[in-house]
């Protein structure tokens, strides 16, 4: 049975546990949680519960738990009260939520334009000796420094390297933001927060973050599946093959920084000689960087992206056949005899899983190990 928990955002206080008429979840790679769920409010239970004074967006969250586990956890979207359908429908997002209307700024702060009508450098942010993931990890202890800012996360050791980063306080980058900037680099680092009991009546949040020798998060082993066959695991399994990110030729510009331009090239003829049309790319949203070695890396990643198509496997799995299953994980999923899937073992990454109350069933996305 799953319980829906509704908790205080500052301290991770459980302030009581919902009943609920339905609820779900979804989780993915990178993305915040999304959780759902339907308050039944014509019951005297619910009535005394005075729930008008607990469940206030963002000051309050709910968090599902499942045998002992929480699956999903997030903070209060706007309510939406039904009077004639006498319920009261949830709608929470991950931690993450959080940082999204957090600025990347120090503590204490000054005035950031100074008195020449300049930004002023002592304001920036510059953060150096790290990996990528602790420089994730840097940037959000940044934001709990301020009044308001002192979340109930925890994190992991650091880890030092050799990677650094800076942000001018004038360009008011949201944390957010800043952090999946850098899990989007060639080889970024992934991240996740994982919500936990700290006690009896309080919930933590564990902020994971990929390394430099293994930038992904998952979890050892892997889940080995039939896709076919006259008892196969899976049902319902849907595949589309997507030609978005097929191309021959990119340009990618960057160097805004600098006040100069710089601009990286790459081509591949490959699916020229196999009959496909010219497809070409024009991606700017790099103008941020400075160094060419580094365009040129973004440049060649995404030609490389773009020389198959992007494979996506949707289906359900019953937790029965999926023990301990988490976002990120790989699995190998056989097929034999489908008309469209030629036969073979076909080893996939978890992107994405969605469950719901009083199911067994999880509903399952997958990509191609190299997606991930």
């Amino acid at each position: 049975m799953m319980k829906v928990l509704l908790f205080e955002t500052m301290t991770g206080k459980i302030l009581t546990e919902l009943p609920y008429t339905s609820a779900s979840w979804s989780k993915g790679i990178c993305v915040p949680d999304d959780l759902r769920c339907s308050i039944p409010m014509g019951t005297p239970i619910v009535a005394k519960m005075r729930l008008r004074d607990l469940v206030e967006p963002r000051r309050t969250g709910i968090a599902f738990e499942r045998d002992g586990e929480i699956v999903a956890a997030g903070i209060l979207g706007a309510p939406k009260y039904s009077r004639d359908g006498q319920k009261l429908d949830l709608v929470a997002t991950g931690w993450e939520s959080l940082l999204s209307y957090r600025l990347v700024l120090p503590f204490p702060l000054g005035n950031i334009i100074g008195t020449s009508g300049k930004p002023d450098e002592r304001w920036d942010t510059n953060i150096s000796g790290f990996d990528l993931g602790t420089i994730i990890k840097k940037l959000v202890q940044l934001s709990m420094h301020h009044p308001g800012g002192s979340y109930p996360f925890v994190f992991e050791p650091d880890r030092v390297g050799t990677d650094e980063r800076s942000y001018s306080a004038a360009d008011g980058q949201s944390v957010l933001e800043a952090i999946q900037q850098i899990s989007e680099l060639v080889n970024g680092p992934e991240y996740e927060f994982v919500t936990r009991r700290k006690s009896a009546n309080q919930l933590e949040a564990l902020l994971r973050t990929g390394s430099a020798s293994e930038t992904i998060l998952t979890t050892p082993g892997e889940h080995l599946w039939a896709g076919t066959g006259p008892e196969p695991h899976l049902r319902s399994l849907e595949e589309q093959r997507l030609p978005n990110y097929l191309v021959s030729r990119v340009f990618f510009t960057g160097g805004k920084d600098d006040d100069r331009m710089l601009l990286s090239r790459k081509d591949d003829s490959s699916l020229l000689l196999e009959g496909f049309p010219l497809m070409e790319v024009w991606d700017s949203s790099h103008s941020s960087v400075s160094n060419q070695l580094a365009l040129d890396a973004w440049a060649l990643s995404r030609l490389e992206q773009g020389q198959r198509f992007a494979t996506f496997w949707g289906f359900e799995v019953n937790e029965a056949f999926a023990p301990g299953l988490s976002v990120g994980d790989f699995c190998s999923i056989q097929m034999e005899g489908d008309p469209w899937i030629p036969d073979g073992f076909y080893l996939r990454r978890v992107i994405a899983i969605d469950g719901e109350a009083g199911s067994n069933w999880l509903k399952i996305t997958v990509g191609e190990a190299t997606d991930g």
